[in-house]
């Protein structure tokens, strides 16, 4: 009896283990199809999408600070996966709307 209770329960581990793995496959599945539709979405745009790396370098600060600058609030960005990417125009906006004008006018 003992034995075929450990079978039932074998059984049963097996059932759940696939669906698991099934729902699991779905998100996934799910997820991807969500990347993809955004990266299409902002491959026609004109403008590239920046790293907080490349921000960085072209505005002549810190990852941090960038990183600060998202934490704020004062850049929004575009979430692909779970990365974050941001346009040119949008920093710049938002560095002219909290007062980095005279930076940006030296930089461009």
């Amino acid at each position: 009896m003992k034995k075929e209770n450990n079978g039932i329960r074998d059984l049963h581990m097996e059932v759940q283990y696939a669906m698991l793995e099934h729902i699991v496959k779905q998100i996934f599945k799910e997820t991807m199809i969500e990347v993809l539709a955004e990266v299409r979405k902002h491959e026609n745009r004109e403008r590239p999408l920046l790293t907080i790396a490349q921000i960085a370098k072209k505005f002549q600060v810190t990852k941090t600070t960038v990183h600060n600058w998202k934490t704020r609030g004062l850049i929004v960005g575009h979430k692909l996966g779970k990365n974050r990417y941001y346009t040119e125009d949008e920093v710049k906006d938002a560095l002219l709307r909290y007062g980095w004008d005279s930076r940006l006018k030296d930089q461009y």
